[in-house]
């Protein structure tokens, strides 16, 4: 903010003595303010500025430690209470000051993963707050609370919170930037176990979830359900293998 305030007083004070001779020497057919001050200068220019650097510029400079977590990322979770994995699809709109985050959540198949076109939306989840921290640009802290409006039989509303850590590396022998993010999640959901862990038992009610999540970006653009999968086909396979790890270590998250 700073330095875009200093760029803004220097360019409207460069501005005012051109603007002064434009107005003394042009024909009425183009009417100017009569009395432009460089504080009004100064407001526009820093106004478009900011308007700039908050949409794009902020991605160009490498002084700026705030990673870009723009577009679509393919994820896989479980819930330690149930059996079956849960597909992802997460979009998030981001600016330099803002980030707007939408999951939609997806039952694993009975038969498998193989087409996760055919299986059942249980619900939309939209953050409300979020948060990037320790940021070093390849890596950071990625935290945000959410509210999960259910739509399948069974699935009610209820608030949680993913509490994620983002990881940014390029592939030297394939030549691929990969961006990850994984970690944990809770949430106040309700329900009856389908499984029998460490410290449960099938058909014993719980309240509130810790699971296990994590996430691949498949584009920095806002994609739909099938276009991500056909992008991120490669990533299913891993993901999966990389929560189904996790959950071996600890099978109550």
């Amino acid at each position: 903010m700073g330095w875009i305030a200093l760029f803004s007083l220097i360019v409207s004070l460069q501005l005012q003595p051109l603007i002064d001779l434009v107005r003394t020497n042009i024909s009425n057919a183009f009417p100017l303010p009569r009395d432009v001050s460089p504080i009004s200068f100064f407001t526009i220019i820093f106004t478009l500025s900011f308007i700039a650097y908050d949409r794009w510029l902020w991605k160009l400079n490498p002084f700026d430690k705030i990673p870009s977590l723009s577009g679509t990322w393919i994820g896989m979770g479980n819930n330690p209470h149930f059996e079956l994995l849960r597909l992802e699809l997460m979009q998030i709109d981001q600016t330099w000051t803002s980030i707007s985050i939408s999951v939609e959540v997806y039952q694993e198949n009975e038969s498998g993963p193989e087409n996760w076109l055919d299986t059942v939306h249980l619900g939309t989840e939209h953050s409300t707050n979020a948060r990037i921290t320790e940021c070093l640009r390849k890596y950071c802290d990625f935290n945000f609370q959410y509210i999960h409006d259910g739509e399948a039989g069974g699935q009610d509303s209820f608030g949680g919170t993913f509490f994620l850590k983002y990881k940014y590396k390029k592939m030297k022998n394939r030549k691929v930037e990969i961006h990850e993010l994984s970690g944990k999640y809770s949430n106040t959901k309700t329900g009856k176990n389908t499984k029998t862990g460490k410290n449960t038992k099938t058909g014993e009610k719980f309240e509130g979830v810790v699971g296990r999540i994590a996430f691949r970006r498949v584009s920095f653009e806002i994609l739909e359900l099938e276009d991500a999968l056909e992008k991120g086909k490669d990533y299913l396979n891993e993901l999966t293998k990389e929560i189904s790890s996790r959950i071996s270590d600890d099978p109550d998250i």
